[in-house]
């Protein structure tokens, strides 16, 4: 089974408790029946380097690089958006795309 979160845009929470019976549609971002408010976030089988649990829309930094980067899926890989790297052992979650935006625009 594929783990996964949602973030309700309405009550502006995250879920990590979900119904094993939701039905998705084809392009696997979508519940049926309430798809409009909700989005789905797959679980990247990532931790990060304080063991924390790496999700599609995480926002993390490297040890590397200050910069911070959104966690996209994009050609079969997971990794940071506008950057080649797929995948970090140094990354540090540090927030979300949903709840905490400003990570990204600040830059």
């Amino acid at each position: 089974m594929i783990k996964v979160r949602i973030f309700d845009k309405v009550t502006n929470e995250m879920l990590y408790k979900i119904s094993d019976n939701w039905t998705f549609w084809e392009d696997g971002n979508t519940l049926a029946g309430i798809q409009d408010y909700l989005v789905l976030e797959q679980y990247t089988g990532l931790q990060d380097k304080s063991g924390n649990e790496v999700y599609v829309g995480d926002i993390v930094e490297r040890d590397d690089s200050r910069k911070a980067h959104e966690i996209i899926f994009k050609e079969g890989f997971f990794g940071e958006k506008g950057t080649h790297t797929i995948m970090s052992t140094s990354w540090k979650i540090i927030g979300n795309i949903h709840e905490n935006p400003e990570l990204i625009k600040e830059q």
